[in-house]
């Protein structure tokens, strides 16, 4: 290591806000207290300190400089005082700071400035022996901030200060909500101890938050340890402002709803951290942290986050919607006569839409009332409707994420969106069989035989499966007028309209197809208005994953 200069050491001695340019020489020194307090005035705190510490004076025998300073001070000769501090040895200077009747005679010798200026000329001792001092005759923010700037102060000194209540007590006196912030800045630490500082002194959710921006990861998530740091939180910001915070800390998902729950929350916050947390966090939560969250909500609300911790929902939504639909009629279809007329129905379709972090799902829950279905009719339903719905499409993104579309029937289902009606069927007045009615959204037909192929005593499969159709929100697609049709389905077959007008080839028109990439529209707008943070659109697409 190079040889240090006299003037390298004196540059490293100085306070780093002391310009040098301020800092005389030796031959111009002035050491009466006008000359002291002029540069005082002129280049602060720090240029007196560094000038002190350079005053051309021979210094003190060693084995009499504590009882020289104890005399200076006894007669009350701050100046004298002052620049005989600056001439000590550093153990001299350390052994003057704690020898306890000294700082009593410095406090009774020297005003606020004198106090600082003579810590400021110290060559030895610690910060926290300096702050006693100055602690001690009272001070300022503006006379502190030299020690903690100075760059000969090594950090140890610095966030020792933090063990000591009463020094933080002195700092909250002397410093405002800025200005703490900015001295537990300079003095560094850890982030609890920081924020400790500033949350006793008051501080602001703008300053909270800078603090929390200036440390790594793992000095924010070491906060989450201490329940008093969750207190200080809570009692400083609100709901939404909780929930700001933790993001900005980190920590995992338990870790976040845990200080929500404790400053009480709200669905949509709870929801969202969920969300957004990954496949593997979202099921850490916690059953302490369940049931704190479970107090701050409804039941339905809690309903809705159960799902979202139990089964992966990242979304849901009621579905509830109503239209009328006109197609071509004919009062007698046996009489090739009959006229053809328009008929105009109304339709409700009620379904739930749910996103989980495996599948998009339509439910839709039904309740049969009239004539009680068997498991034969049951089976027969659904195996229809699985027929044409069940793996017929997926969604994927250009990320090349795929996510299932499944359809989910659920019979005699509490809380239904669809009442179904079960009606005897009737007897054919030529064959004497018992045969079904014609079927629609609100009315099936449950024969003694659950028999599905002629003669059919019940609603078959395939019919069910048009209906289910009608329940998620699909138009009929047969005996449309040209305009109805281009508009549902697409471009007309024909150019001239034919009598009863023009029917799909699809399960929502004759039913000798299944569903079309088209029929799935709803459902992926639905999604993609709900993506996740950085998720790309979705598009259906036929067969499963």
């Amino acid at each position: 290591m190079p040889e240090r200069t006299p003037a390298a050491a004196d540059q490293e001695r100085r306070p780093a806000d002391a310009p040098a340019s301020l800092v005389p020489g030796p031959a111009r020194l002035d050491l009466s207290p006008r000359g002291l307090i002029a540069l005082q005035r002129t280049a602060g705190n720090a240029a007196v300190g560094a000038l002190l510490q350079r005053a051309p004076a021979a210094a003190p025998p060693k084995a009499d400089a504590i009882a020289g300073l104890r005399m200076l001070l006894r007669d009350g000769d701050a100046h004298g005082a002052i620049a005989y501090m600056g001439r000590m040895e550093p153990g001299d200077a350390g052994n003057a700071l704690a020898t306890g009747d000294l700082r009593g005679l410095a406090v009774k010798a020297f005003d606020d400035e004198e106090m600082a200026h003579a810590m400021y000329a110290l060559k030895g001792g610690t910060l926290h022996q300096k702050l006693n001092w100055m602690a001690a005759e009272g001070s300022s923010w503006k006379l502190v901030r030299p020690l903690l700037v100075d760059p000969g102060v090594p950090d140890w000194q610095k966030t020792e200060l933090y063990q000591q209540n009463y020094l933080r007590s002195f700092f909250s006196k002397i410093c405002g909500d800025d200005e703490m912030e900015e001295a537990v800045g300079l003095l560094g630490g850890t982030l609890e101890a920081q924020l400790n500082w500033m949350f006793v002194e008051g501080t602001s959710v703008a300053a909270v938050k800078r603090r929390i921006g200036a440390h790594k990861p793992a000095g924010r998530i070491a906060l989450y340890r201490h329940d008093y740091m969750r207190d200080f939180f809570a009692d400083l910001v609100g709901d939404d402002g909780m929930a700001e915070l933790v993001d900005l800390l980190g920590g995992s998902l338990d870790d976040r709803l845990r200080w929500m729950a404790y400053e009480d929350t709200n669905y949509a916050a709870v929801a969202d951290r969920i969300r957004k947390a990954s496949d593997t966090d979202y099921k850490t939560v916690t059953p302490d942290t369940r049931w704190r969250l479970q107090q701050d909500l409804s039941a339905k609300e809690w309903s809705r986050v159960e799902a979202m911790l139990d089964r992966g929902v990242l979304d849901a939504h009621e579905v509830d919607t109503s239209r009328k639909e006109p197609h071509w009629e004919k009062k007698d279809y046996t009489d090739p006569t009959s006229k053809w007329y328009v008929e105009t129905y109304d339709v409700e379709s009620k379904y739930q839409l749910e996103r989980t972090r495996t599948e998009l799902r339509v439910r839709v829950r039904i309740k049969f009332t009239g004539i009680t279905p068997t498991a034969a009719h049951l089976k027969l339903w659904r195996d229809g409707i699985d027929a044409v719905w069940k793996d017929a499409f997926h969604v994927e993104n250009a990320d090349g994420k795929k996510l299932p579309i499944v359809f989910d029937p659920v019979f005699n289902a509490g809380n239904p969106h669809h009442t179904i009606k079960l009606v005897p069927p009737v007897e054919d007045k030529v064959t004497g069989h018992l045969v079904k009615g014609r079927a629609d959204a609100g009315k099936w037909y449950a024969g003694p035989n659950a028999n599905s192929v002629p003669p059919e005593d019940t609603t078959n499969g395939l019919s069910a499966a048009h209906e289910f159709g009608h329940l998620v929100g699909l138009t009929d697609e047969y005996q449309l007028a040209k305009a109805d049709y281009e508009r549902i389905v697409g471009p007309a077959p024909a150019a001239v309209e034919p009598p009863g007008g023009f029917t799909s080839h699809t399960i929502m028109g004759d039913k000798t197809g299944g569903a079309e990439l088209r029929h799935m529209t709803e459902f992926v707008n639905w999604l993609n208005g709900r993506l996740l943070p950085g998720e790309k659109p979705y598009r259906a697409v036929a067969g499963p994953p």
